[in-house]
Parts: structure tokens; sequence; C-alpha cells
């Protein structure tokens, strides 16, 4: 390798194109050399990034949000605090879907490549993250899954998913660390 070349490579190739991130954020082995290999970075930091907001929504809608509206109104019990907070949770969340794509364009402009890719890069080794990750994409899903069958709003579970599986995720994640310091 030159002095002058970057650790990490940007290639765009259509074989590759998402495979090595989706292999890698579902938790399928990869080696270092396809770890390396990133051939979409802006994409792949912008689904890094709108996930994160995605995340961050829920969690204040259905967390903070939803039960401080439900508390305002007159006849408060626990299924309208619940009620309001998949609604306050589903609306933050696709508030943080719709605002992750715009966030990305403005940080990309104030990047190079070799930012992006260096970040991407990172996102893919840090394994605790990816937990977290990975457990609220399946609480989206088995939380719709339940107001699916349940007859109730799929986005009003879904986004209540969400935070399930973002704390499953955590103390998935900080067993993980547990794990890894004591090697």
């Amino acid at each position: 390798m030159r002095k002058d070349e970057p650790l990490i490579s940007y290639h765009y190739s259509e074989d590759m194109a998402s495979s090595t991130w989706l292999k890698s954020f579902l938790g399928i082995s990869v080696d270092d050399d396809e770890l390396q290999h990133i051939s979409q970075p802006i994409s792949e930091y912008g689904v890094h990034v709108t996930l994160r907001y995605v995340q961050a929504g829920s969690v204040l809608g259905v967390g903070i949000l939803g039960p401080l509206m439900a508390l305002c109104e007159p006849g408060v019990n626990v299924i309208s605090v619940a009620r309001m907070a998949g609604k306050c949770g589903k609306t933050a969340a696709l508030f943080g879907f719709v605002l992750g794509p715009v966030v990305t364009m403005f940080n990309v402009r104030n990047m190079n490549m070799e930012q992006i890719t260096e970040t991407c890069y990172h996102y893919r080794y840090h394994q605790p993250q990816l937990i977290v990750d990975r457990m609220s994409v399946a609480g989206l899903g088995v939380g719709s899954l339940i107001g699916k069958l349940a007859g109730g709003n799929i986005g009003y579970f879904g986004a209540i998913g969400i935070v399930g599986g973002l704390i499953v995720g955590e103390y998935l994640s900080l067993s993980e660390n547990d794990n890894q310091l004591k090697i």
C-alpha cells in the first residue's frame, strides 16, 4: 500500500453495493477485507443517520410526549396513556424518517468522501451499536405484527416496538461489552 493511499477504499460496484453492509447489520460474519470495501458510503451513512432519528423520535414520542399529552386530557387511564404514547411515537418516528435524509444531506455537504467512508467503516465495527440497531428494527417488526394481529394501529405498536427493541438492545449490548472486557 502506498503512503498516500487511504486505509479504507471507496469503490462502487453493483454486486457488493449493499451485501456487506447488510451482512454486518444482520450479524453475519464478514471478514476485514469485505468490511473495508464500502461501495456506497453516502447511502450507508444516510441509512445510519435516518435510523438514529427514527429511534430518537420513537423514544421522544413514546417515552415523553405521549404520556405528557395524555396526562393533560381529562379521564386519564392506562389505556389512554398507552394510546397517546403510541400515537406520538408513530408521529415522531415518521418525523425522524423524513428528517434523517435531510440531516444526512447537510452533513455530507461538510464532509469529503474519505471522511464519510471512514465514518461508515467505524459504524460497521461498532458491535454494541449494531446490536441496538438490530433490536430496534426487530422491535418495529414485532410491534407492527402484534398491532396487525390485535387489530390495532400498526404504526402505534411499531413505535412502541422500536422503544422496546432499543431497551432490549441496550441490555444485550451492555452484556456484549462485559463479555469483551472479560476476554
